[in-house]
């Protein structure tokens, strides 16, 4: 009877084991990248279908599917840390294999160019076992955080790889180099099927200028006052909140919210990242809620995140966000506190200052301290006047 008891205590923990392990990592059916960006034409086939469709701004894509472009037109495609691709007319480029593991925090990641031209702009990765590749029929390019242009002849399938800044690891398909070559900024490497590979050779500025201008992220956005960086971060956070598996009401609220400006894409993804590690969706949704109402700071977001991070349990997890939205209730009336002690403070252009108020300044973050020095400062100037 003991060990019967015992069995399924075993079978239990295995059983919790697995799920914890499942929620920390995607897998290839998991959401991959995001259309952030549509110039002109382009169509998407989805992995296992035979005909393209349109695609469309913040549409999913996963293993297999593939993104072509039309004549005159461009497209720009984003995954969940804020890497992206932009595709040049008549490019053919399909999603690869991609996992993250949210606990080790392992990324890898595979694309391949059929034809055409892509730009790629890589976040650093964050542990040396990651790894982030881009595949042509003759070439394999890998890269550890970096900015780069892939071209791919249609006809031949020869390929150039130009590396506009940081470093760019290639090798030859078809297993004519024994070993990589590293190239370094401003340098191209070709790889032909007609000729064995040769040296990386030093681009000169005006091809390199016009490979830029050609390859530029947008030709302008499809909404004159957007800025490209918030296209990004938006599309970037509206992926990580599809592979983070929340509700579809929550979902459109979530985007409608990050496309209003109420909720900063990127803090607002760095709190979408908790329920990979075992955080309730509901208490992410309270932070988020909290974080919205009451304007809380970017480091108030992030001592928050990481402080959950290193929580034991859900008890303290429970703690941390409950001391996160005390203090977002309490903030306004600590600043007005805070202000009015600083225009009571001394005369003079170095205003003095009552000891408790110099122990609220050391709590208070080197942002939240600039603030006070520019007020006191401000104050200063008009009692001399």
């Amino acid at each position: 009877m003991i060990f019967f008891r015992n069995s399924h205590i075993i079978l239990f923990l295995v059983a919790s084991a697995m799920i914890v392990t499942c929620s920390l990592e995607t897998h290839a059916d998991d959401d991959t990248a995001i259309i952030s960006y549509i110039q002109g034409s382009v169509s998407v086939k989805k992995s296992g279908g035979q005909a393209f469709k349109a695609a469309e701004v913040d549409m999913t894509l996963v293993e297999g599917d593939t993104v072509r472009t039309g004549a005159d037109s461009r497209v720009r495609i984003v995954t969940e840390d804020g890497s992206s691709f932009t595709l040049s007319a008549l490019s053919s480029f399909t999603i690869g294999k991609s996992t993250a593991n949210y606990d080790s925090m392992k990324r890898t990641a595979s694309f391949n160019l059929e034809s055409g031209k892509a730009r790629a702009t890589v976040q650093k990765l964050e542990t040396n076992d990651s790894s982030f590749e881009v595949n042509t029929p003759t070439a394999v390019a890998g890269v550890r955080g970096t900015d780069f242009v892939v071209e791919v002849d249609p006809d031949t399938e020869d390929s150039v790889v130009t590396v506009l800044d940081g470093d760019v690891d290639v090798s030859d398909k078809l297993g004519r180099m024994k070993e990589r070559i590293r190239l370094g900024k401003d340098e191209a490497f070709d790889v032909s099927r007609a000729r064995a590979p040769e040296r990386p050779r030093r681009m000169n500025l005006e091809r390199l200028n016009m490979l830029k201008n050609e390859m530029a992220r947008y030709s302008g956005p499809q909404d004159p006052n957007a800025d490209p960086d918030d296209v990004d971060d938006q599309a970037a956070s509206f992926l990580a909140a599809r592979r983070a598996k929340i509700p579809a009401d929550k979902l459109k609220d979530f985007m409608d919210k990050v496309k209003s400006g109420e909720l900063p894409p990127k803090l607002a993804k760095k709190v979408l990242f908790l329920i990979h590690k075992g955080v309730p969706p509901d208490s992410v949704f309270q932070v988020l809620r909290t974080m919205r109402e009451k304007e809380m700071t970017k480091e108030d977001v992030e001592n928050l995140v990481k402080e959950i991070k290193k929580s034991g349990n859900a008890e303290d997890v429970k703690k941390a966000i409950e001391k996160f939205k005390k203090d977002a209730e309490e903030r306004p009336a600590r600043q007005r506190r805070l202000q009015k002690e600083n225009q009571s403070s001394g005369d003079g252009d170095e205003p003095k200052k009552p000891e408790k108020l110099k122990e609220k300044i050391k709590e208070m973050s080197p942002e939240q301290r600039e603030k006070v020095r520019e007020r006191i400062k401000e104050n200063a100037g008009r009692r001399n006047r």
